[in-house]
């Protein structure tokens, strides 16, 4: 950044810098940069930055108030979010944990402004590994992630009882999998493309069970049906 220094000693001292986009910063001044504690404010007079400085640049310790009004509090390194630290955003969604090069990188806690939250790991800045999703409706999903998607296995458990468990791909169950309904009836056996699809398994509340194929989610093909009582 091209700077101009206005006031006091800009080798070595405490010094004030003036920015080509107009903001300034003051701090503790070595070979004409600031380097250590420092205060940047924007050309408007509104708080940029306050923390630990190297070469004009963020780092270490501080807090960064961008343009928007979003916050960062937390590690720098040369300039970049890096190491522990908290960002609430603009639209209210927040972000604890761990950072790289200004990516959500290892474990954290994502908050949006709508009341879902998850808590997991995170990848390249987004959920990528286990994880936990808690929706604001109620309904709680644990597993595996990738790009923001469930991608492996997982868990779906709605307010309402309802549970579905299986190898998800792109947010999709296929596979191998078991659905427990609210009512109590639960189906185990194979998913395609998030339908009942294959051999499986359904057992009904009151006893009944159908063992056999399935396609688009209804028994269709070779199966058996067996009472409660045991007749087939």
């Amino acid at each position: 950044n091209i700077f101009d220094c206005i006031g006091g000693e800009c080798n070595t001292g405490i010094c004030e810098l003036r920015f080509a986009n107009g903001s300034t910063v003051k701090g503790a001044c070595k070979n004409g940069a600031i380097n250590g504690e420092a205060i940047m404010l924007y050309a408007n007079g509104n708080l940029a930055y306050k923390g630990n400085m190297s070469e004009n640049l963020p780092n270490g310790i501080g807090k960064i108030v961008y343009p928007d009004s979003s916050k960062y509090e937390g590690d720098f390194l040369k300039g970049k979010r890096n190491g522990k630290g908290k960002l609430t955003q603009a639209n209210g969604s927040q972000y604890t944990g761990m950072w790289l090069d200004n990516k959500k990188q290892g474990k954290g806690e994502w908050k949006d402004g709508d009341g879902n939250t998850y808590v997991g790991d995170f990848a390249k800045g987004d959920f990528d590994g286990y994880g936990k999703m808690v929706e604001k409706n109620g309904n709680i999903i644990t597993g595996i992630w990738k790009n923001n998607k469930l991608n492996g296995q997982a868990t779906i458990t709605e307010k309402d009882g309802h549970i579905l468990t299986g190898t998800f791909i792109n947010d999709v169950i296929n596979g191998k999998g078991e659905e427990i309904y609210a009512n109590g009836d639960k189906y185990t056996g194979e998913f395609m493309n998030d339908q009942k699809a294959g051999r499986g398994t359904y057992q009904f509340k009151d006893g009944k069970k159908y063992t056999g194929t399935f396609e688009n989610n209804l028994m269709n093909g070779n199966g058996i049906f067996t009472w409660p009582d045991g007749r087939v």
